[in-house]
């Protein structure tokens, strides 16, 4: 699930693009020091100095490769020491039962910032891995893939271009560690939830923590929704039991203009302003 949400489909990331990410991995795992560094080239400048002036209120390290010394320099920006440590994020988000199952709630700790940082440097990063821009497909926001969202939007755009940019993209790399991580204590940390607008650009995605909701039990009154929609929930409401029964959520959030859709790979909210929408089940 994990190698599907954060690379994309394994169509996708077979043969030779499986081989990079492993060995990716691999060289990020081995990175230390050894007796023959200096006949590798391979030392590493560890730093909390900003030797290149690129610390900001948002960047809690960054990586300069090779310039200007002759090896990688990893800098560490005051914003580091204010992350929390691993160890810290996965029990404050193991303590929220709602939001344990969520990778934004250990997301930014300072040993994800360690692992993105050292999959920058060209000796582990082959081929080079950045920080790609992109836009989602709300079209609201640009900036470079970091963060579970964004991650699996990068991924999700990767199946329908057949472009490998997830094998090039650090965080990547970082928050399906993460999720592999977490699923050995707890399973699979299912959120964030993305999917796709409709092609007409009638319907809009939207996050399940964004928006007018209400907990479930609590909807609109029936027959103020649309004939479609009201069949819709009804039809979705031994579903909607059965999802709250084996997720270890407290409760699931839906509003009357929401309807719950279930794939085999996703289970995500969709929401319409047209009247009695219906959407298909991503394939």
């Amino acid at each position: 699930m994990a190698s599907m949400e954060f690379f994309g489909a394994p169509v996708y990331v077979q043969g030779g693009n499986h081989t990079i990410i492993q060995h990716n991995f691999a060289r990020a795992a081995a990175y230390q020091p050894r007796w023959d560094d200096r006949l590798r080239n391979a030392y590493l400048n560890v730093t909390c100095n900003d030797p290149s002036a690129l610390c900001g209120p948002s960047t809690p390290a960054y990586h300069v490769d090779p310039e200007p010394t002759p090896y990688p320099v990893l800098s560490f920006c005051s914003l580091f020491f204010e992350q929390r440590s691993l160890a810290e994020a996965v029990e404050n988000a193991m303590g929220d039962r709602n939001g344990r199952y969520d990778l934004r709630s250990y997301d930014r700790n300072q040993g994800s910032t360690f692992l993105h940082q050292i999959l920058h440097i060209s000796a582990v990063g082959q081929p080079p891995i950045t920080d790609i821009m992109e836009t989602t497909y709300e079209g609201r926001e640009y900036g470079p893939a970091i963060g579970p969202l964004r991650c699996k939007y990068l991924a999700f755009a990767n199946e329908r271009n057949n472009v490998a940019e997830t094998i090039r993209n650090a965080d990547n790399y970082v928050q399906f560690a993460m999720a592999m991580f977490v699923q050995e204590d707890i399973g699979y940390p299912h959120m964030p939830v993305i999917w796709e607008p409709e092609e007409d650009g009638e319907g809009e995605g939207r996050d399940l923590d964004m928006g007018t909701v209400t907990l479930v039990g609590q909807t609109r009154d029936p027959e103020s929704l649309t004939p479609n929609l009201r069949s819709r929930v009804q039809k979705n409401s031994r579903l909607l039991g059965l999802i709250q029964s084996v997720r270890a959520r407290a409760k699931m959030i839906v509003d009357s203009q929401y309807f719950l859709y279930v794939t085999p790979h996703r289970t995500a909210f969709r929401y319409s302003s047209r009247p009695g929408f219906t959407a298909a089940a991503n394939p």
